[in-house]
């Protein structure tokens, strides 16, 4: 069988794939595995005649595309296609291969056609500089994609949700009930899989919709739901820490978009609550989903994923775990929150709490002058 991993040049598809590989070695479900790109033959001419170093550097990565597209594809477009099919053949039946550049339609259409998967890999932002326009790096279209990897979290985070994908698309234990569920194909009414939001809307978790997604229900909800699983000497809302990440991240001269992502980074948890980390990571189907209704939420407010750096929503959100803990918890942590987490030295001294009225109010204005700033990150006085 043939899988392939679609996504933006630094997404992790690479890492996606050799993931997938380890896990297909552990379940032995396949007799062996192996890792193949559409580029091996790309990067040995590039190598061979032209004397790349390997360095996937702006210079180096235009080489491979004019190698790879202007060149090969231009001749024909089922040049590489070809090649890895032919390679692939030769590895047997048994064989799980792995490819980790499908970036055309055709590559993704014919890894289908074998009858294997194409996974999409989201997550890290890379600054491709004049590269990313070129059409290797437009994607595929979604209607080739069989599900997603978000690539945001730890390595075991990773591991967990290729896990997942694996036992619900390729492994040979999986039921039909349980690919069902993920998949989300079972009977809208027989799973009752959608709640009712405050304002009355019908939320699938399934099927989430930009037309179901209201500011005012995450609002609500972001400013009723408590930090640390409620383990906190005050009340703390997931809204506030919102803000105070959001504030974090302007005080640190990220762009509009990271801001504004940043300020919506946990209002998936509107729907799904303030699952904890540590438990979290044990239902990795709950991270899918949760990528899921995150990006949903993006694309509502009309965000560019190309132009948000989050890893920095990342840095900002484990520096505020700190602080937060810091003020929240009348005893002593177990660990050095300080050396686990990536945290950063804050430009902006504490955090900022209010009531659960005044969290509601202030996330909504905040979204809010996000949206008329015109691109301006400092919309919002975060003081």
């Amino acid at each position: 069988m043939i899988v392939g991993f679609t996504g933006k040049a630094g997404a992790g598809k690479s890492t996606a794939a050799k993931t997938m590989i380890d896990v297909a070695i552990d379940s032995t479900a396949f007799g062996k595995a192996a890792l193949m790109s559409f580029a091996d033959p790309i990067k040995r001419i590039a190598k061979e005649s032209f004397g790349w170093d390997g360095q996937k550097d702006e210079k180096g990565r235009r080489l491979l595309q004019v190698i790879g597209t202007e060149a090969g594809r231009e001749y024909s477009s089922d040049i590489w296609i070809d090649a890895l099919l032919k390679r692939a053949d030769g590895l047997g039946d048994e064989c799980l291969v792995c490819v980790d550049d499908v970036r055309f339609d055709n590559e993704a259409e014919a890894i289908r056609e074998c009858g294997g998967h194409v996974f999409a890999v989201e997550g890290r932002l890379t600054n491709l500089g004049l590269n990313a326009a070129h059409s290797s790096e437009r994607g595929v279209d979604e209607d080739l994609i069989t599900d997603t990897v978000f690539n945001g979290g730890s390595p075991e985070d990773l591991k967990n949700q290729v896990r997942l994908v694996f036992d619900c698309w390729l492994s040979p234990d999986c039921t039909d009930e349980c690919c069902a569920s993920c998949k989300g194909e079972c009977d809208p009414d027989d799973r009752m899989g959608f709640i009712q939001t405050m304002s009355g809307t019908r939320f699938d978790f399934a099927d989430p919709t930009v037309e179901s997604i209201r500011l005012e229900d995450i609002a609500h909800a972001l400013a009723r739901i408590c930090r640390f699983g409620g383990h906190t000497n005050r009340f703390y809302s997931v809204a506030d820490h919102s803000l105070n990440v959001a504030r974090h991240l302007a005080w640190s001269n990220a762009n509009y978009a990271t801001v504004l992502a940043g300020l919506l980074h946990d209002a998936a948890e509107a729907y799904i609550g303030d699952i904890v980390t540590p438990f979290k990571r044990m239902i990795p189907q709950v991270s899918v989903i949760e990528s899921r209704i995150a990006r949903t939420i993006r694309a509502r407010f009309g965000l560019n994923e190309d132009q948000v750096d989050f890893d920095a929503i990342k840095r900002g959100d484990e520096t505020m775990l700190v602080v937060e803990a810091k003020s929240l918890f009348d005893f002593e942590p177990l660990e050095n929150w300080t050396n686990v987490f990536r945290a950063e030295p804050l430009l902006i001294p504490g955090h900022i709490s209010r009531s659960q009225r005044e969290a509601e109010l202030f996330f909504s204005a905040a979204v809010m002058a996000m949206l008329n700033a015109n691109g301006k990150r400092r919309a919002v006085a975060w003081n």
